[in-house]
Formats: C-alpha cells, sequence, structure tokens
C-alpha cells in the first residue's frame, strides 16, 4: 500500500534501476508530477476475460500527483507522457487510481478504457481513511 515519499526514499526510487526508471523519465511543473516506466519496451501485457484476449505494450504511470489547482498541469504532463510512449512504439498508459482519489474524475475522462480491480490485502489492515481519500498501491506490483 501507498506510504509518502520522503526525497530520500523518492530518490531510491528513482535511481534503482536507471535502465527502466530514471529522473529523465519523470515530467514535473511546480505543482504536478507524472513519473513513467516504459514497461512495454521489455514486456508485453496480456489481458484474457471473458473469452477476450488483449495484447499491449504499455507504460505505467509508477508516481504521479498534483496539487489543487493544477489539474491541468497534470493533464499536460499525462499527455506529453502518452506522446513520449506512442513515440517508443507502446500503445498505452495505465495508471492505477480509485474513485475516491484526487484526479480520478479527470482520469476517468481522459481514459480511453477502464480494467477494474479488487484490491484484498490478506494480513494487512486497511489503510486510515482510504474510503476517504482512496486507496493507493504501487502499480510497480501488477
Amino acid at each position: 500500500m501507498y506510504l509518502p515519499y520522503t526525497v530520500e526514499s523518492f530518490t531510491a526510487r528513482v535511481e534503482r534501476s536507471p535502465r527502466d526508471y530514471c529522473w529523465e523519465r519523470v515530467r514535473m511543473t511546480d505543482r504536478a508530477v507524472v513519473g513513467v516506466w516504459p514497461a512495454g519496451d521489455t514486456v508485453r501485457f496480456i489481458i484474457e476475460s471473458k473469452g477476450k484476449r488483449v495484447e499491449s505494450r504499455r507504460g505505467l504511470a509508477l508516481d504521479w500527483g498534483f496539487v489543487a489547482g493544477a489539474e491541468d498541469e497534470f493533464e499536460a504532463l499525462l499527455r506529453a507522457q502518452c506522446g513520449w510512449l506512442a513515440n517508443r512504439g507502446l500503445d498505452r498508459l495505465s495508471l492505477f487510481t480509485s474513485e475516491a482519489s484526487a484526479g480520478y474524475a479527470g482520469v476517468r475522462e481522459l481514459s480511453s478504457e477502464l480494467e477494474r480491480y479488487v484490491v484484498i490485502s490478506f494480513g494487512i489492515p486497511e489503510p486510515p481513511g482510504a474510503a476517504t481519500r482512496g486507496l493507493y498501491v504501487d502499480p510497480i506490483y501488477f
């Protein structure tokens, strides 16, 4: 589950595997940020559901956020990252969010599709306030 970053923990995350995820893949303004792992460079995603099979090469928005009032900056960063991925031959950007999360409505409006997940955390209690502020997970595990 999500825990707030410190400068040190975020720096360690971004610098852990520069081939996959590094500072050059984090775009930001003073009030918004979107960091993308172009997972489709090396991983093909296959989703089978209800007799349908979909294959894709996608990027994952590993780190993203914005302060209140910066929704337009966040959208511009998302669109820029989508363009960067498309230039690499990747076909989509996946971003994990939840209905109570800040920005959900805007992300939903921009999306071409929605994949729903039920998050079950065996042995891990639901974080305090998750029902009202949303549940944050690290998409690197998906």
